[in-house]
């Protein structure tokens, strides 16, 4: 087997030094008001994992984007409870992507752990600082929820190419090149993740105390 570049090794060091200085403090000083509605989404981020669905790009084509079954979820929790709330909803479904169907190396789960956070995080402060508002379906929420998606695309994908790249030992001149060929087919599953989300942010407004029943087909998907 072969051993872990040291240049990766420090990457990812790097990284999770950069969450912790970024995350903690945003953790710290969140209102925490709405615990239970935070736990639930934070159960149903860990139950979906690293599960996922095939989305043909178009009749005949072989080409296929993955719809990540708990970015909506993470993507809702980011619209309902901010950028704090929606890291912790993106951590919770990285972890359990991390120790389940099959325990990830202790490296490449550090590495997604961090990636789910940091991404969801980033995210959520796109939207916030383009004036999104949850629960105001208007342009202005249309345009800021589009442009956090457009962030969230471009942070997780290029952090992933840098990581691969590092990896496999390969140039840095070669993150492009990973980039390219690997990831752009990724954003049709992630564009109709985030329709999704805010569908089922929509519904969580009109039904309150009833929110539970959005998990229905979340749980018939897993």
């Amino acid at each position: 087997m072969r051993s872990t570049p040291p240049v990766f090794k420090l990457f990812i060091v790097a990284i999770i030094i950069c969450a912790l200085a970024i995350l903690a403090p945003a953790l710290w000083v969140s209102d925490w008001g709405r615990i239970p509605e935070l736990v639930f989404f934070l159960t149903l981020g860990a139950l979906a994992g690293s599960r996922s669905l095939r989305l043909r790009l178009g009749k005949g084509s072989k080409r296929c984007s993955k719809l990540s079954i708990g970015f909506p979820i993470t993507y809702s929790a980011i619209l309902i409870f901010g950028p704090a709330g929606g890291a912790l909803v993106g951590l919770a479904n990285g972890l359990s992507a991390c120790i389940y169907p099959a325990r990830q190396p202790i490296y490449q789960a550090a590495f997604n752990l961090v990636n789910s956070g940091l991404s969801a995080y980033v995210c959520g402060l796109v939207f916030l600082a383009l004036g999104g508002k949850t629960g105001q379906f208007s342009l202005s929420f249309a345009l800021s929820a589009a442009m956090s998606i457009v962030a969230y695309y471009f942070f997780t994908t290029i952090l992933l190419a840098t990581a691969v790249a590092l990896s496999t030992c390969s140039h840095v001149r070669r993150i492009w090149r990973i980039w390219r060929d690997g990831l752009p087919w990724s954003a049709p599953g992630l564009v109709f993740g985030a329709i999704l989300a805010v569908l089922a942010t929509a519904l969580y407004e009109v039904l309150g105390h009833d929110t539970p029943l959005l998990s229905i087909p979340v749980l018939a998907l897993i």
